[in-house]
């Protein structure tokens, strides 16, 4: 039994020596260029050693597989140079998911896409039923939300007809700003920007201004406006169902 545990104690000091002088004998970069390649058995480990990502390849290949990539399966978060995307022909979408509460990271019912329809637009989702639409992009920012140009700055919207591939994406000329956008677990899409003072994420901009103008909310053929009390009111030639309703 005495022996038992002196060899163990003896295997366990030899990895750890192996370990050691392994991870000593590599090569530490604080950045990574495109003229330093990583292959297997290389791998990128953050300071601390908990972050550890790894490239591989399958036996007889010498090219290397990406199990999963961050701008491809996107969590509540739309970062820069992101693409929000549709490809009609695959059936293939990339688009935000919300959190299932501010504390639960796993999916929530609420999803951030971007669709064709006619002319493209930005949707948002509740369990797959249409909750917003931004309106069509007429090249310059959505019609159907209250953009101020500083919000549309960088952004772009690109569209391949022949091809079916559609995306939205945005990309700032400068290089000060820190900011990005997220899906809350309520539906609506912020604009969060970095405050260096407070050391601190705020709100700054909310594509769903108010729960009253969600897509479909004044019923059909009706007209949401958000500067008028009720905010919703009839196309002409037609009058509301039931005043009182429209009035809350």
């Amino acid at each position: 039994m005495e022996k038992a545990i002196s060899d163990s104690v003896l295997l366990a000091s030899e990895i750890l020596l192996l370990s050691c002088f392994y991870l000593q004998s590599g090569t530490a970069l604080d950045t990574i260029t495109p003229s330093k390649s990583i292959k297997d058995p290389e791998f990128i480990i953050s300071h601390s050693g908990v972050f550890r990502l790894g490239f591989f390849s399958f036996a007889n290949s010498s090219n290397p597989s990406s199990l999963w990539e961050s701008f491809e399966d996107p969590s509540n978060a739309f970062l820069e140079t992101m693409k929000i995307r549709t490809d009609v022909k695959k059936g293939r979408k990339v688009e935000l998911k919300s959190w299932k509460s501010i504390d639960d990271p796993s999916d929530g019912s609420f999803s951030f896409g971007f669709e064709p329809f006619n002319i493209p637009e930005l949707v948002i989702r509740n369990n797959n039923k249409l909750y917003f639409r931004s309106g069509p992009w007429n090249g310059n920012t959505f019609i159907g939300v209250i953009m101020k140009t500083v919000y549309i700055d960088g952004f772009h919207v690109v569209a391949d007809n022949q091809q079916q591939t559609y995306y939205f994406t945005y990309e700032y000329s400068d290089n000060y700003r820190l900011k990005y956008y997220e899906l809350d677990s309520q539906g609506k899409l912020f604009e969060r920007t970095w405050d260096g003072g407070k050391g601190d994420w705020i709100n700054r901009y909310s594509t769903t201004l108010t729960e009253s103008c969600v897509y479909g909310q004044c019923g059909p053929f009706g007209i949401c406006d958000r500067t008028k009390q009720p905010i919703c009111s009839c196309l002409k030639g037609f009058k509301p169902r039931n005043i009182e309703e429209w009035s809350r």
